[in-house]
């Protein structure tokens, strides 16, 4: 069972500095989809969603299955783990673009999506910085996660089936 990272949600205080940074410094494309500000990397129609917000602060993670029967063996696993989850609602599935879909919360409060079906773009990806991202089987790549308390948060993502590849352990900021 393959889980890729599809995408990230970020919730920011200042949308059109995100933008402008996603754009002229990192060389994404800007596409808005229902009115969110969406970033494209590559031949899927989006990869980070900018959503203002209070603070800055990632607002969810979804991971990309290969197909409905790993979401289902997934959906198994979780009830057997007595890991709470909820489908995504058919509006859900619209604003990311997705088939279908279900979403938990990890120890941390996070929002964690699970999903099949990433839609790919319907215009090939521009930039006016780089020729493309490589991304392929593996979606994004990885992402980083700051957590309180790191046994209990390696525990729950490896039962729900990812891994954890590295860690960093100098602290990055005085809250975390």
């Amino acid at each position: 069972m393959s889980q890729k990272l599809a995408y990230c949600g970020f919730g920011v205080t200042d949308v059109d500095a995100w933008v402008r940074f996603g754009v002229d410094a990192l060389g994404l494309q800007l596409v808005e989809v229902a009115g969110v500000k969406r970033l494209q990397m590559d031949d899927r129609a989006w990869r980070l969603a900018i959503h203002e917000a209070g603070d800055d602060d990632i607002l969810y993670a979804g991971f990309e299955m290969d197909s409905i029967a790993d979401l289902d063996a997934l959906r198994g696993r979780l009830d057997v783990a007595n890991i709470p989850w909820s489908e995504l609602d058919a509006g859900e599935c619209k604003q990311r673009l997705v088939a279908a879909g279900l979403w938990l919360k990890d120890p941390q409060g996070l929002r964690i999506e699970f999903v099949h079906n990433h839609a790919l773009a319907p215009d090939a990806f521009k930039s006016s910085l780089a020729g493309g991202f490589v991304t392929g089987d593996q979606g994004m790549g990885h992402a980083v996660f700051a957590v309180n308390n790191l046994d209990e948060s390696i525990a729950f993502y490896e039962k729900i089936g990812l891994k954890l590849s590295d860690f960093i352990t100098q602290p990055i900021g005085p809250d975390v």
